[in-house]
């Protein structure tokens, strides 16, 4: 226990928030008291009230919206008296507040403990466990020691300014950040950051001496992760398409001997320790791909740079930890990747977000293709800040909400609760035929980009595909695809919905759908040159794309073809 808490010590001296160093405080506490909730509540001096800061194991939702007056409850007996409480059955306690929504009933044994620094009550820290008896006299220890060493953090956040009513308490005042619009819908879920605060140049420069020990732990790192962007590509399988997944082969290649796995032994062997070597060699890749001319090639640099990220968490044994994932997760990064939706379980991922990126960024066609409301380039989000928060994600509009007002979460939990009626109810209608009631039969197809869209509309019966763009697959790739290679997307598509027939519209870019490797100077991009107009004059894309289309229905024969923007 005593390892623990000098663990959780150094964490706190590390963290680079208040709210991070509260959030690392309850979870260790937590479990090094094996308990089932800790929760630390500071004093608001000018509300004269408590609120609830952060917690783990009761309800997140009501972090710094509950709050309660000094002389209500147990966490308010433990501020008046300045001391700590130990109770073996708390809801018998005449002080016992019930707070329906803030999920206790079950815990009865409570120890409370006063933060107190230089005289000044600053919180109460409490740990809570559902068996009686739970906590004892070195328990108490543990949690007085932890309060001891929260009350330095608080006080030089107050210090700082940090922890004023202005810059803090008052933070739950709702906050909207604009992004770009990226995937329609809606989403209401609990904010998990992914990559946010890692840096290379944070990794300290280290040299070791037993060179042998060291290969081998990067040996182990370097297979556990491929094991890792194995499942990733698993879990992602029946998301994307062959081409798409085969960026995770790419990833997974970069790791050989022969690539940058070879670079990192090579600077181990020269003295180096594994976590250091790795951030060196990621560093300087990162470097390279961020410096090209390449829009595409550009956005890889995020790739390789969680690529070595995640690298180095199990250098460090971070990964041996299993991630509890809340039921309603909005997957927020600095820089969205594939392996960012990967990582978390798709039945729990309800909406995307990323501070980079654009509206036709991989990862914006990729939620698009999922069904994910995403909000990309939002760049005022301040993500360490969003740990386990709840935000609401407006897709339609580019919006990050936090701190939302009673109104707008209700105004927004209905439009997702009337979209799901929607949703409930066009189901029962799907295995009816579209005609009319006077026996008009009527064509419902599908608007296809993806391989995802193709099984998303078999599944609700469509009677073919009305429209494939593809455009889709020119934006997800870094070059012009060869005819070849867009026969294989176009056969994919083609069988998928056989005999059923598909629409294929030849390229149609400009305005908001740009190609890296293809600029567009054009004044009005948006009615001016697109469409055809860039077919006819440029010969030699429309000629390759439209053989690639009618060898890719050869024994099919269930293609149609569109010409984009005809006057």
């Amino acid at each position: 226990m005593l390892k623990e808490l000098r663990k959780l010590v150094q964490q706190v001296n590390g963290a680079s928030s208040l709210d991070e160093a509260l959030g690392i405080i309850v979870g260790g506490v937590k479990s090094a008291l094996d308990a089932d909730a800790c929760s630390v509540w500071l004093f608001d001096k000018q509300q004269q009230k408590l609120v609830l800061m952060a917690t783990d194991g009761l309800s997140k939702s009501l972090e710094k919206q509950l709050k309660i007056r000094i002389d209500q409850g147990l966490v308010g007996l433990v501020a008046e008296r300045e001391e700590p409480i130990n109770l073996t059955n708390a809801r018998e306690h005449k002080r016992y507040l019930q707070v329906d929504s803030l999920q206790e009933d079950e815990l009865s044994s409570y120890l409370g403990a006063p933060i107190i620094h230089a005289g000044k009550r600053l919180g109460v820290i409490v740990v809570q466990d559902n068996e009686d008896n739970a906590f004892d006299e070195e328990d108490e220890s543990i949690v007085i020691t932890a309060s001891a060493q929260l009350a330095g953090v608080l006080a030089i956040a107050e210090a700082s300014g940090e922890l004023s009513p202005e810059s803090y308490f008052s933070t739950t005042k709702e906050k909207i950040y604009e992004g770009l619009a990226s995937s329609s819908g809606v989403a209401i879920g609990t904010a998990i950051v992914l990559s946010s605060d890692e840096s290379f140049s944070s990794v300290e420069t280290r040299k070791v001496d037993d060179i042998d020990a060291e290969v081998a732990r990067f040996a182990r790192a370097q297979s556990q992760l491929k094991d890792d962007l194995s499942s990733l590509s698993a879990n992602l399988g029946d998301q994307l398409s062959s081409q798409e997944l085969a960026l995770f082969d790419v990833y997974a290649r970069m790791l050989d001997d022969q690539a940058t796995g070879g670079e990192i032994v090579k600077r181990i062997q020269n003295g180096f320790a594994a976590d250091t070597a790795t951030s060196q060699v990621f560093s300087e890749h990162v470097q390279v791909f961020a410096k090209m001319d390449d829009d595409y090639l550009r956005e890889r640099a995020a790739d390789v740079r969680d690529l070595g990220l995640r690298l180095l968490g199990y250098l460090d044994s971070r990964k041996d930890e299993e991630v509890e994932w809340p039921d309603r997760c909005v997957v927020i990064a600095r820089n969205l990747v594939a392996a960012h939706l990967g990582q978390v379980p798709r039945d729990h991922i309800v909406a995307v977000v990323s501070t980079r990126g654009s509206s036709n960024s991989h990862i914006a066609i990729l939620a698009r293709g999922m069904g994910l409301p995403a909000v990309m380039a939002c760049e005022d989000l301040p993500v360490r800040k969003l740990k386990n928060q709840e935000v609401i994600v407006d897709g339609y509009r580019g919006r990050v909400i936090r701190y939302a007002k009673p109104e707008i979460r209700r105004y927004y939990a209905d439009l997702i609760e009337q979209a799901k009626q929607v949703t409930s109810e066009l189901e029962a209608l799907k295995g009816l035929p579209t005609e009319s009631r006077d026996g008009v039969k009527i064509s419902l197809m599908a608007n296809v980009g993806l391989a995802t869209d193709a099984i998303q509309a078999n599944e609700v019966g469509a009677d073919g595909a009305g429209l494939y763009r593809t455009e889709i697959p020119f934006l997800l790739k870094e070059h012009f695809p060869s005819e070849g290679e867009q026969t294989r997307i176009y056969r994919q598509q083609l069988s998928a919905f056989h005999p059923k027939p598909v629409t294929m519209r030849t390229l149609d870019v400009g305005g908001d759908k740009s190609l890296a490797y293809f600029p567009i100077e054009e004044a009005n991009p948006f009615l001016g040159w697109r469409g055809i107009r860039i077919s006819l004059d440029h010969p030699e894309l429309f000629l390759t794309q439209v053989r690639a289309m009618i060898r890719a229905s050869e024994g099919l024969n269930n293609l149609k073809i569109m010409l984009p923007m005809i006057a």
